[in-house]
């Protein structure tokens, strides 16, 4: 073992493991946390700045899926005074067994059908979840609308500071400019919601309980080599609607396979398969899938957060490039689902 290992194998039995009783025989750094070899067998110790609110919420949910017989994910271990994490500073840390995977590839139609089943038997194993006392800073179950006004407004702002610096030519001229498409998009998102009846199944869905993983993404989806898939680092999870899961899925994936609508109505289709979609449903996610969080994101990132990226304009090239195809994959989909949809 090397001088740097040993030292972290050291530092991490004396601040963290021994909350455990569990001290490290091997330590090595990887994404997310360690790798922590121990007498009893190896181990992953996640290492993050997540809202301790969050772990307390991702215990109770990973121990509520396990005892409902859901076998697609690990438990997060307890401390040795009966806490799911250690907490040091601003740093969280939380144990649970190791697993030896591969991720899932979204570039691959085959992974991406095979997370949106996972995802599905998930959703439908957390039904009935009741939250613990103590999180209520996770609750997102009627938020959507201020969320997509408060990004508008954002959005607007950033208009204007656009047009400030106009002058300067480049990504400022050419966001000034489309800035009015957008902000239409995310008007008419905003309508969808309320054609949706967006209040009536949130409400719904929390009296029938359950939770979100919050970041349902390939890096978190691992394939052993038996072919089980496991769902880990539910450190994002929140209570919301589980389309604010399944939505977010097909926005990370779908741009791989320029916004496919045959293959996201197919994914849909399984989904449904396991959980059954109202159209009132559908119509909410595809409000998601067509509110501009993209340009959103980049505009905050280069205005708001005055940390302007280098290769801004060529993002937001792009973005216009692509933004038809997702447009025409969201009305392709309401068509699918006979949806009458202002666009």
């Amino acid at each position: 073992m090397s001088r740097e290992r040993e030292m972290l194998r050291e530092q991490l039995n004396t601040s963290v493991l021994q909350e455990y009783d569990l001290p490290a025989q091997k330590v090595k750094s990887v994404r997310g946390g360690y790798k922590v070899e121990t007498a009893a067998g190896t181990k992953f110790l996640a290492s993050t700045q997540a809202d301790p609110a969050a772990l307390v919420l991702a215990y109770a949910a990973v121990d509520y899926l396990l005892k409902r017989g859901y076998k697609g994910t690990v438990p997060i271990e307890l401390t040795k005074y009966g806490d799911p994490f250690v907490q040091i500073g601003p740093a969280c840390y939380y144990l649970s067994p190791w697993i030896k995977g591969k991720e899932l590839q979204f570039e691959r139609a085959s992974h991406l059908q095979e997370a949106v089943l996972v995802l599905a038997n998930m959703h439908l194993a957390s039904r009935g979840f009741a939250p613990p006392p103590g999180v209520h800073s996770r609750e997102r179950w009627l938020s959507w609308q201020q969320l997509f006004k408060e990004r508008l407004g954002e959005l607007e702002r950033c208009g204007e500071m656009a047009e400030e610096k106009e002058f300067s030519g480049g990504f400022h001229s050419l966001f000034a400019a489309e800035l009015p498409h957008f902000v239409e998009q995310g008007l008419h998102a905003l309508e969808w919601l309320e054609q949706g009846a967006y209040f009536q199944v949130a409400e719904e869905a929390r009296r029938q309980g359950g939770v979100c993983h919050g970041d349902f993404a390939g890096r978190n989806l691992l394939r052993t080599r038996r072919k089980e898939i496991y769902v880990v680092n539910f450190e994002h999870c929140r209570l919301d609607l589980h389309l604010y899961d399944l939505a977010r899925l097909m926005l990370r994936a779908l741009p791989h396979h320029r916004w496919d609508g045959d293959l996201a109505f197919a994914l849909l289709r399984l989904y449904q398969e396991l959980v059954p979609l109202t159209p009132e449903e559908v119509t909410i996610l595809l409000a998601y899938l067509y509110f501009p969080h993209q340009v959103w994101r980049l505009a905050r990132r280069c205005y708001l957060e005055e940390a302007p990226q280098e290769d801004a304009f060529s993002l937001l090239q792009e973005l216009l490039l692509t933004e038809p195809l997702q447009r025409e994959m969201v009305v392709y989909l309401a068509k699918q689902y006979h949806l009458n949809l202002k666009c």
